[in-house]
C-alpha cells in the first residue's frame, strides 16, 4: 500500500528499488552517525534488498518492514530515502530508522515520512528509536513525533534510546 502526507510518499520496499535508491545512498553525509556502509554498485544494494525482503531472512520473533521515501515537486517525483520497522513480536515493539538524502535535511521530509510509517505500524504498541547523541537531526526529529528518553538511554553501544507509544497514534497536534 501507498501512503502519502503531503508530498511525501511511503510505499514497501520491492526489488528494482535498488536502482532508483543507490545514488541516494551516496552521500557521506548519510553515513556519519550510521554503522553500516553505503553501497558499493546497484547489484549490490539489490542483494542487501533480497536479503530484506526475503520472508526467512528475520528471525522468528521479528517481521521487517521497509519503504521507499519519494517526494513529489514542481518538477515532478524524486527517490529521497527509506524508512524501516523492526517489529519485535514478543514485545509489540517497533524499533525504526530512516535514511533521507542529505539535500532534503530540514525540509520536513523525514518527519512526514516516519509519521507515514508509523501510521503503517497496525497493532504495534510503541516505537523504539536509537540515535548517536551527536545526531542533533534526528534527536530532534523523533522528539517533534512524541518520542522521549527511555530509562535506558544511553543504552551499551552510547545511542539514546528514544520511545514513544503507538496507542494513541496518530496525535491530531502532529498531523498537518
Amino acid at each position: 500500500m501507498v501512503s502519502e502526507l503531503s508530498e511525501v510518499t511511503i510505499e514497501p520496499l520491492r526489488s528494482g528499488h535498488g536502482a532508483l535508491l543507490f545514488d541516494v545512498l551516496q552521500a557521506d553525509a548519510i553515513y556519519e552517525f550510521l554503522d553500516e556502509r553505503r553501497p558499493e554498485s546497484v547489484e549490490q544494494l539489490e542483494q542487501r534488498h533480497a536479503f530484506m525482503l526475503d520472508p526467512d531472512s528475520p528471525p522468528d520473533d521479528q517481521r521487517w518492514l521497509n519503504w521507499m521515501v519519494t517526494e513529489r515537486g514542481d518538477l515532478g517525483s524524486a527517490v529521497v530515502g527509506t524508512v524501516q520497522a523492526t517489529v519485535m513480536l514478543d514485545s509489540s515493539t517497533a524499533v525504526i530508522a530512516y535514511i533521507i538524502s542529505p539535500e532534503r535535511w530540514g525540509h520536513g521530509v523525514a518527519s512526514a515520512a516516519v509519521r507515514l510509517m508509523l501510521d503503517e505500524l497496525d497493532g504495534v504498541a510503541s516505537a523504539r528509536a536509537y540515535i548517536d547523541p551527536a545526531n542533533r537531526r534526528s534527536v530532534a526529529l523523533v522528539e517533534r513525533l512524541g518520542f522521549t528518553p527511555t530509562a535506558d538511554s544511553p543504552n551499551d553501544d552510547g545511542d539514546l534510546v528514544f520511545e514513544r507509544s503507538l496507542v494513541d497514534w496518530p496525535v491530531k497536534s502532529l498531523q498537518g
